[in-house]
């Protein structure tokens, strides 16, 4: 049974013709690549591994390993997640015994098929349950053969979000192969995932490449008076890519509409009551002996009521959120035909509409009539625009061949 880091995948011209692998012409030297990155070469887990104890010999395998060829694309696709366990020097006396496969969580593994022949006994497993599993499988009665953790592959060809793929949220896992076909779409969505595979495939047809994306068409925008999100950021460490055209669209999420707006003030207070005067005039008669006067009240003219309040300036925009990176380190082969990098940071939302003005205030109100209301004022100013997102870098890295290329998406 092969395993699938036991045969060479690739050939420099496999998928290419005489073109040979692709990074853009912009490739640096291994001499020029970051610092971080020579000093911290990826190290990945094999997919297959073996244990020589005193009694017997135990392996494990993929079921299916691929072709070079991808004659086998099928047969490796339905198989991804298939595992077989081999142990050697088995005794007479296990082939009639039941096996059984427990993992990290003493859940019953998948057992698919149990074959002793000459020997040997194959245990296949399904290792599809979970992204990473630990399984340890025994023969009833007699002593655990030695763990084995393995890693989960994963077929994209649709429309599908990182944390709908792996079932969990943000950070670093080791899993199976990788393959993303013409149909698939992978978007990121403001998350942060490192993945370590021994295997990126991609497929293109004719009519679409497949692609790895931020967000899906009715997420471009953030909700109302929110600012958008970033991308987010997928790296893959890879000891093997091959295979296609990959498109890779880094798009951060636009300012949500500003909707909210400012109160109105409060109109101002009245002016008050109207000032008087009372004066007394002498009557021409007398009653008693003593002079009465007759009073006369003159009012003063209505006062103009205060001015209104000006209007509030309005809420500021909202922030268009990052671009979002996609970031690729290939350790062994590296023969993409090529990587099509597209970036934008999120739009920035315009400033919110300012607020109304007050109610003038009221003239003033006397006997002899109502004074003008106070003027008008103007509605506030609109309040300043948002900030667009910025461009994050993408890049890609041949360890192998010393090549780097950084791409802002422009």
């Amino acid at each position: 049974m092969k395993n699938i880091n036991a045969i060479a995948f690739l050939s420099l011209g496999l998928f290419l013709g005489s073109c040979g692998p692709k990074i853009h012409s912009q490739a640096k030297k291994l001499s020029e690549l970051p610092p971080e990155i020579k000093e911290n070469p990826v190290i990945l887990q094999s997919d297959s591994s073996s244990v020589a104890t005193s009694e017997v010999f135990v392996g494990v395998v993929r079921k299916t390993a691929l072709e070079r060829d991808l004659s086998n694309l099928d047969e490796f696709s339905n198989n991804i997640n298939k595992y077989v366990f081999t142990i050697k020097n088995a005794k007479a006396e296990w082939e009639g015994k039941a096996v059984q496969c427990l993992n990290q969580r003493a859940e019953d593994a998948t057992v698919l098929e149990k074959k002793v022949v000459n020997g040997e006994v194959s245990i296949e497993l399904d290792a599809s349950k979970y992204l990473k599993t630990t399984y340890e499988c025994r023969l009833v009665g007699e002593n655990p053969f030695p763990q084995y953790k393995l890693q989960k592959g994963f077929i994209v060809d649709k429309e599908i979000t990182m944390t709908e793929l792996l079932g969990v949220n943000n950070g670093k896992y080791d899993v199976g192969p990788v393959i993303i076909k013409s149909s698939g779409k992978l978007f990121i969505r403001d998350s942060n995932y490192s993945l370590n595979t021994p295997l990126l495939l991609v497929m293109s047809s004719n009519e679409h490449n497949p692609e790895i994306t931020t967000f899906k068409q009715d997420e471009l925008t953030a909700p109302e008076n929110s600012s958008g999100l970033s991308g987010g950021v997928l790296t893959i460490n890879a000891q093997q890519a091959f295979g296609d055209i990959l498109s890779v669209n880094m798009f951060g999420q636009n300012g949500g509409a500003q909707t909210l707006v400012p109160p109105t003030p409060a109109a101002p207070g009245p002016v008050g009551t109207c000032a008087s005067i009372t004066r007394y005039y002498p009557t021409t008669g007398k009653t008693g002996g003593i002079s009465v006067g007759y009073p006369v009240t003159t009012y003063a003219e209505p006062s103009k009521g205060n001015d209104a309040f000006p209007g509030v300036q309005g809420f500021p925009g909202t922030n268009g959120g990052a671009s979002g990176a996609f970031i690729l380190r290939v350790n062994l082969e590296y023969t993409l035909k090529d990587i099509v990098f597209h970036s934008a940071g999120g739009k920035k939302g315009l400033g919110g509409k300012g607020g109304d003005p007050s109610s003038p205030g009221a003239g003033g109100d006397c006997p002899t009539g109502t004074g003008p209301s106070g003027n008008t004022a103007s509605p506030g100013a609109n309040g300043q625009n948002g900030i667009d997102g910025i461009i994050h870098l993408s890049s890609v890295t041949n360890l192998k061949d010393g090549q780097y290329f950084a791409s802002n998406g422009q």
